[in-house]
């Protein structure tokens, strides 16, 4: 008797071992995609934040600006209403001073308006070549995906470059962001 539970035994592994080894073979094929997975989400992130990291210092310009803006919002504000007050005494020297303090401050803020703008654009063309960079990495190790157990096909989506996300306060010339 003793050997014939010996072979039920030995038939129950054998009839096991396909099912134990496909199970391997599908936490291996699994674990493989997954840590892919990883690997590309780390990269994703690596770069992103690099690319942040170099727009970082530009960012803190822009918004120590915000200063000067508003220091030059007030001057406009005040230059107008005292302009208004010239206008209305009929007093020709307060008229031209203040219309000169008041083209004074306009031109301030334009070139105030001009170096915000500079600041914004050179931070997205640096978003911008961080997200190219990103992409052409992504495209490296897009073939290494593959697995011999699992065939993955996949493709970059076209996404817009990212851009320094401020935004204008109020509308105008020198805005505060």
């Amino acid at each position: 008797m003793k050997s014939s539970t010996s072979g039920f035994a030995l038939i129950f592994v054998l009839c096991l071992l396909p099912v134990v080894m496909a199970g391997f073979v599908f936490l291996f094929a699994t674990w493989n995609f997954v840590s892919k997975d990883l690997e590309i989400k780390y990269l994703c992130r690596t770069l992103g934040l690099q690319g942040q990291q170099k727009v970082r210092p530009l960012l803190i310009s822009l918004l120590a600006l915000n200063n000067k803006a508003r220091r030059l919002r007030a001057a406009h504000f005040k230059a107008t209403q005292e302009l208004a007050i010239a206008l209305s005494t009929q007093n020709p020297v307060a008229i031209a001073a203040a219309q000169a303090r008041l083209l004074r401050i306009y031109e301030q803020r334009q070139v105030l308006d001009q170096r915000q703008k500079q600041i914004i654009q050179h931070s997205d063309q640096i978003l911008s070549l961080s997200h190219h960079q990103t992409k052409r990495e992504l495209e490296k190790i897009g073939p290494k995906i593959l697995t011999p157990f699992v065939q993955t096909h996949w493709s970059l989506l076209p996404q817009p470059a990212p851009r320094l996300a401020v935004v204008p306060l109020e509308l105008g010339p020198a805005p505060t962001y």
